[in-house]
């Protein structure tokens, strides 16, 4: 994948109409506009606070007030025909560019009962960065035809008072933020005798995966690295202490992925698996689009995935998932596995631009599945933790109904 420096030929018009040109738009898209009702602004900031009070560890000491619209809230009109009723309905998404705790992000999502979702919300990124970060404009571009398929659908949610029916949050679980430049790409080979080749999206995503189990005290090579150091503060910097332990260590875990090295560091999807069986983490390795199910059992028990898309004009992209947003129930008949959101870990660093944060888990699975990044996609589903059993999960059924939170219950890791 292009690193930040490299722009791609995308602006988030061009995304957004660009993906409605395709069978599954039964009526005109409505472009992108803002909106003169005061009303529903005032509800869409709400609604989207409330998740961002729901995925947030200091929730109790946030109000409603804490997210401020910078910019503007521009709304998206998607219409299709119900096959359950022949008639034509429509939901409005709306895009919120908001300031939060002094930082900037942006919201995606839509309050009508059909959808009810955030498809995306973060507290460190910007709509333009679309322009280097392609799986985010593929997410973007996959939400007209996820509108559109569910309203064809007719699902509207029911709410039933014997079903527990809860949406908890399972914390994102890797705390580092790394990106592919100074310090972690220092020990490199320079290219022009100038600066060192890019770390690769692909290194270090596994290198992020690897720390965090070396944390935990869950690899074969735990007394090899100082994981706790090399992970207590999100970022590392070129003038901090641990720069050369990390850069050291990154390049370890590069070498054993053969890499072509240059401005794009690139390896291939398979590559990933070397490090990950020279540090004893066991994992799953499938060659499709995102699983939900085995996403859900990965993140339960606090494992994470290390998952790959690719592009075919502009190469393969390497990311983390870490967390979720989920819905639990005692009902077998339901889903209660049901994923709403995934933690995202882009490999970008943790900067004002990041991007890391909460997206819609179905946007690797769209009407059309052969919108780039959601044809060719491939995850490794680590398998280090110990699993949840039948009679943890009952117990975490009964604790939830008085928590918004997925704590322990049991061997599941720390």
């Amino acid at each position: 994948m292009k690193t930040k420096k490299l722009l791609l030929l995308f602006v988030f018009g061009t995304i957004i109409f660009t993906s409605c040109n395709n069978s599954y738009i039964d009526t005109p898209v409505t472009k992108s506009s803002p909106t003169s009702d005061s009303t529903n602004e005032q509800k869409i900031i709400a609604y989207v606070n409330k998740f961002a009070n729901l995925v947030d560890h200091n929730s109790s000491t946030r109000s409603s007030s804490s997210i401020n619209v910078y910019n503007n809230i521009s709304k998206n009109t998607y219409s299709g025909v119900s096959t359950r009723t022949g008639t034509t309905k429509s939901a409005n998404v709306y895009t919120l560019e908001f300031t939060r705790n002094g930082k900037k992000g942006f919201a995606i999502a839509c309050m009508d009962s059909s959808i009810d979702r955030v498809f995306a919300y973060t507290e460190n990124g910007n709509l333009s960065d679309t322009t280097y970060n392609v799986p985010l404009n593929e997410i973007i571009a996959s939400i007209p035809q996820y509108c559109i398929k569910t309203i064809r659908k007719d699902n509207i949610k029911k709410t039933r008072t014997d079903i527990l029916n809860k949406e908890l949050v399972l914390d994102n679980l890797v705390k580092t933020e790394w990106d592919q430049d100074s310090p972690y790409n220092d020990s490199y080979p320079c290219l022009y005798f100038i600066h060192h080749a890019a770390a690769g999206c692909g290194i270090i995503a596994t290198s992020q995966a690897i720390a965090y189990y070396g944390t935990l005290g869950k690899t074969s090579l735990n007394s090899k690295w100082p994981y706790s150091q090399l992970t207590k503060s999100p970022e590392i910097f070129p003038n901090d202490s641990l720069a050369s332990t990390v850069a050291t260590y990154v390049y370890s875990i590069a070498q054993q992925m053969n890499p072509s090295y240059g401005e794009e560091t690139e390896t291939s999807s398979n590559a990933i698996q070397y490090p990950l069986n020279t540090y004893g983490i066991k994992y799953y390795y499938h060659n499709d689009n995102m699983d939900k199910y085995t996403s859900w059992q990965t993140l339960i028990r606090k494992d994470i995935i290390i998952a790959r898309g690719y592009d075919k004009k502009n190469g393969g992209h390497v990311w983390l998932y870490t967390g979720m947003v989920f819905r639990v129930t005692n009902d077998v008949l339901h889903n209660y596995y049901n994923l709403d959101a995934l933690y995202v870990n882009w490999g970008w660093g943790g900067g004002y631009n990041s991007d890391n944060g909460w997206y819609y888990s179905d946007w690797e699975s769209p009407a059309n599945k052969n919108v780039d990044f959601n044809h060719d996609n491939r995850q490794y589903y680590i398998e280090q933790m110990p699993s949840l059993s039948q009679f943890n999960y009952s117990l975490l059924i009964w604790s939830l109904q008085t928590s918004n939170k997925y704590t322990d219950l049991g061997p599941t890791g720390k």
